[in-house]
């Protein structure tokens, strides 16, 4: 998240209620979350303004014309 001055993450386990990240540097932000196993959806919230699905993720479309990003725990 380049630049970002904060990021939350929200997704389906909680209803899509925002969790604030912390940032650690080198424009990485860290959270813990505790989940059980399942398949999870998310997404990131930049500067409140902006979601974002994440770099790298797996990603399905969102039933809204965007896409949201898969989260597997096994």
């Amino acid at each position: 998240m380049a630049g970002a001055r904060s990021v939350a993450m929200a997704g389906d386990w909680n209803s899509w209620q925002q969790v604030d990240l912390r940032p650690l540097g080198d424009d990485v932000w860290e959270g813990t979350l505790g989940l059980p196993r399942g398949l999870y959806h998310f997404n990131l919230l930049v500067d409140g303004a902006d979601w974002v699905v994440p770099n790298g993720v797996a990603t399905v479309p969102d039933g809204l014309g965007g896409m949201v990003a898969v989260l597997i725990v096994p």
